[in-house]
């Protein structure tokens, strides 16, 4: 019997690669439940796996164990396609203008070859972890997802320069009355992550990353670098915005229903009535809108005036038939933009648990 020979690493040579964003972005418990089943399904090996205290050694120990083959390179790519492509983002939910598109859509092979070119992608290619530093870049696109074989995701990694305030603002008067504001800013490099996903057969979802965003117009901007990147294949114009006012009527009208109790709750909410007009609602302080009898009874009220919900805050909460990694409860918004329906994920989540979400807000249209 061979015995295992220690890989040599060097320890001192920082993150770089896929250990570098999982660094940036990974959940170190996440990390480290993988080194944990690593030492139960390797005991002979279990020596050799160490947790860590911090992040960094954790990632550090995670790479010692996937040069000494016992994590797989598979594995640690899992962790970073959960942890930067589901939740902690803006989805828009579109759908085929046609059946031509809807067609194509599902020919994840075709759309490649169309946006790479037949010769210039495939696991030789991806995953890619680059770096840019101007213009977005491909990092991913894989066909085939678990269990849905006509899904895709294409995935792009880009980087933004910003401003952000330091410290407090400062106010002074001189002798003459005159007022100055002072505010001090730094600039903060941030790495963002872009995300299109075939979800055959309903929808197209746009993802685009939450973090650090200036202001409203940035989700539009970072969504037209998907727009551009798939230019070849599709446009703006071939989809239509997914009925989300279905959605939006069934959820708040029936949220008190006994088969939907347990499963979701609303908190603020936007109404505009047939002129256009607007009115807000917020929650009490549990953040549960029915939680106060006399909201409950105005909202009720309203939606028998005839007016309909525009932006939903939707609770999600853990049930007999959530995924095992939803969390107690789960903020969105479901809400209607000028481009179509977007749902809005507060945290970062597995796929299961968008998945989850995704289908019961698909299935409240039918």
């Amino acid at each position: 019997m061979l015995t295992p020979q220690r890989a040599i690493v060097n320890e001192e040579e920082p993150f770089s690669g896929i250990y570098k964003k999982l660094y940036e972005i990974g959940n170190t418990e996440e990390i480290k439940q993988v080194l944990r089943e690593a030492k139960v399904n390797s005991p002979h090996l279990s020596g050799d796996i160490v947790l860590g205290y911090s992040k960094e050694d954790t990632i550090s120990n995670l790479r010692r164990a996937v040069a000494l083959e016992i994590v797989s390179k598979e594995v640690v790519h899992r962790l970073l396609w959960d942890s930067e492509e589901n939740g902690q983002q803006h989805i828009l939910l579109l759908i085929p203008a046609n059946q031509d598109i809807a067609s194509k859509l599902a020919m994840g092979t075709w759309i490649a070859d169309k946006v790479f070119g037949e010769e210039n992608w495939g696991n030789d290619r991806f995953p890619a972890f680059v770096d840019p530093h101007e213009a977005y870049e491909w990092a991913d696109f894989r066909i085939g997802l678990p269990g849905a074989n006509y899904d895709w995701i294409g995935k792009m990694y880009g980087h933004e320069r910003i401003r952000v305030p330091v410290g407090t603002q400062k106010t002074d008067e001189d002798d003459e009355g005159i007022i100055s504001v002072t505010r001090t800013y730094k600039y903060s490099e941030i790495r963002t992550v872009l995300v299109a996903r075939w979800n055959h057969p309903h929808f197209l979802e746009l993802r685009v990353d939450n973090r650090q965003l200036r202001a409203t117009d940035s989700i539009d901007e970072r969504r037209n670098e998907l727009w551009k990147a798939f230019s070849e294949v599709f446009s703006i114009d071939d989809f239509d915005g997914f009925p989300i006012d279905k959605t939006l009527k069934k959820m708040v009208h029936n949220r008190l229903d006994k088969e939907n109790i347990g499963i979701y709750s609303i908190g603020k909410i936007e109404l505009v009535d047939p002129d256009s007009g607007k009115v807000t609602m917020l929650p009490c302080e549990s953040g549960h809108l029915d939680d106060s009898a006399p909201r409950s009874a105005t909202l009720q009220t309203a939606l028998n005036e005839g007016l309909s919900p525009h932006s939903v805050n939707v609770k999600w909460s853990k049930n007999d038939d959530t995924p095992p990694s939803m969390p107690e409860q789960l903020d969105s918004i479901i809400k209607k933009t000028n481009f179509g329906p977007e749902v809005s994920i507060r945290k970062r989540v597995t796929p299961e648990v968008l998945n989850y979400v995704l289908d019961r807000i698909r299935k409240y249209a039918e």
